[in-house]
């Protein structure tokens, strides 16, 4: 084993389940709930099935094909040249524009804890949330990585408090909510695909947990145990979420706040709590920027790795590396100095980030399943295409759009080779 696997199960967990509990459980609960009614239970159990396929091809991707740019690393074994630069083009743009959105989200929620003025402390409250992260990172894997786990599970106790909590509370609603009528009359086809697409972009990161690979020990055993786990804990997690929401709030009072949280602690209002509630999701958001931030700062050391970005941010000790984390802090920086700038686009940002993960996504499967020999894993990765072509269905616009941009800057390259 070498010095540098240092990672065991109960780490790799850990970073499994901060990759897809975060910001997301604060809102996507809510409105897949105000748009499906209870009929969202059903899809939330469809999800929790099709994770399986997903996790276990990244996972396979990740013991077989071990590298800091994660599942990148597989498409440039196996892809052609003009196919895995296009990936590790949507991948840079969207850990380097698309992370500092968590940033901007913890900024909120602090803003709204403590009474500040949103116009002067949102931008340096979201760098400072980003900051605190890449200093996490620098922390060194071995010891960053331990905290992490603590973190993760103290998130994860404190939100399933406040499910059974809010379901104890409102227990008498159960029969209501499980009746179909309480729903609308008719739920289309295209109401149902819209609120899987909602759904499905909490089960975002899987992928994410490909980039610590080197650093894992017994990879085999230690990947397929960690999905074992982490596959029906994440998927439980939000199927008790969404319950104990659709208990404490009607689908008309969720379509009037997203803010789980507020919906769930509701009846308990007053005092301190609204405060506490802040901050706990600041919290959340928090553990799970740990998270993407690592996995972003082990990409670009992976794509300096292959060639593919400067040779000096290949450098790491340890398994950690500093050099891209304060690549990415700079990074961090001016995106939140552009949104200060030229207003923020955040909604913009994060559409065409969940598109571009979806074009990832779409891309590694279809390659794993031409080129994958043994028919179980064919049909997992069939399986998992199959959900995210679905999934998709809300943004084919950006997906679309993201392959044109593919084929323009093939075709810069390859002009640029002729000449």
């Amino acid at each position: 084993m070498k010095q540098t696997e240092i990672l065991g199960v109960k780490e790799t967990v850990a970073y499994y389940i901060s990759n897809l509990i975060g910001a997301g459980i604060l809102v996507v609960p809510a409105i897949a709930y105000s748009v499906g009614g209870v009929y969202v239970f059903a899809i939330w159990l469809l999800l929790i099935i099709a994770s399986w396929p997903l996790a276990k091809v990244f996972a396979i991707i990740s013991i077989r094909y071990p590298h800091n740019s994660g599942i990148l690393h597989f498409l440039h074994l196996k892809a052609s040249k003009g196919i895995s630069q296009f990936v590790d083009d949507v991948m840079i743009f969207v850990m380097l524009v698309g992370n500092p959105t968590l940033g901007f989200v913890a900024s909120r929620y602090a803003i709204s804890a403590f009474g500040l003025d949103g116009d002067v402390f949102f931008y340096p409250l979201a760098f400072f949330f980003m900051a605190f992260s890449v200093m996490f990172n620098m922390l060194g894997l071995r010891s960053s990585s331990r905290l992490q786990f603590i973190l993760t599970f103290v998130m994860l106790f404190v939100l399933l408090s406040i499910a059974t909590l809010a379901t104890y509370w409102n227990i008498d609603n159960t029969q209501l909510v499980l009746q179909p009528s309480t729903a609308t009359e008719f739920v289309s086809i295209e109401t149902l695909l819209q609120t899987l697409g909602i759904c499905f972009f909490v089960f975002v990161g899987w992928e994410n947990v490909a980039a610590i690979a080197p650093n894992v020990k017994e990879r085999a055993r230690t990947f397929n145990k960690s999905i074992l786990i982490s596959v029906p804990l994440v998927g439980a997690c939000y199927l008790f979420i969404a319950f104990a929401l659709a208990l404490s709030a009607t689908q008309t009072e969720a379509k009037a706040n997203f803010a789980v949280l507020d919906l769930m602690t509701a009846p308990f209002k007053g005092g301190f709590l609204p405060v506490l509630v802040s901050l706990f999701s600041i919290f959340i958001v928090v553990v799970s920027c740990n998270a993407w931030v690592l996995a972003a700062s082990k990409v670009l050391n992976g794509l300096s790795l292959s060639g593919r970005l400067p040779k000096f941010l290949s450098k790491e000790t340890n398994g950690t590396p500093y050099i891209a984390l304060i690549v990415l802090l700079i990074c961090y920086g001016l995106v939140i100095l552009m949104s200060y700038l030229f207003g923020n686009q955040e909604d913009l940002i994060i559409r065409y980030s969940s598109a571009g993960f979806i074009t990832i996504y779409i891309i590694v499967q279809w390659y794993f399943f031409k080129l994958e020999k043994a028919r179980k894993e064919r049909f997992l990765a069939l399986v998992g295409l199959i959900f995210t072509l679905l999934a998709a269905s809300g943004l084919y616009f950006e997906v679309m759009l993201w392959i044109v941009m593919g084929l323009a800057l093939w075709a810069i390259r390859q002009f640029r080779v002729r000449r």
